[in-house]
């Protein structure tokens, strides 16, 4: 993401975000959800180890965040990460089936 082209207005949609979702989630940034989304999608695609099944839901709570976060960002960060995040799901899709 080119942090350059950010301005305090994208910064400020971030912080509303995590403010805003933190009683359900705690503090956190776009860049550590991005993160932690990307590596459950690399540990499901190496083989979920069965017995975290029980953690998985907490597990995806990256992804719940992300998404209730995504309509209070700005157009430009949501621009800026889009495709990163739709390579992400893409990837997650193809390495799930449907319960």
């Amino acid at each position: 993401m080119d942090m350059e082209a950010l301005t305090g207005d994208d910064y400020e949609s971030v912080h509303r975000a995590s403010r805003g979702l933190a009683a359900r989630y705690g503090m956190v940034t776009l860049n550590a959800m991005i993160e932690a989304w990307e590596a459950l999608v690399q540990d499901v695609e190496e083989g979920f180890d069965a017995e975290l099944v029980w953690e998985y839901a907490n597990m995806l709570r990256c992804r719940g965040w992300l998404a209730e976060a995504w309509p209070v960002f700005t157009d430009r960060i949501r621009v800026t990460r889009q495709a990163e995040l739709d390579a992400l799901d893409a990837r997650f899709q193809l390495a799930t089936e449907l319960d």
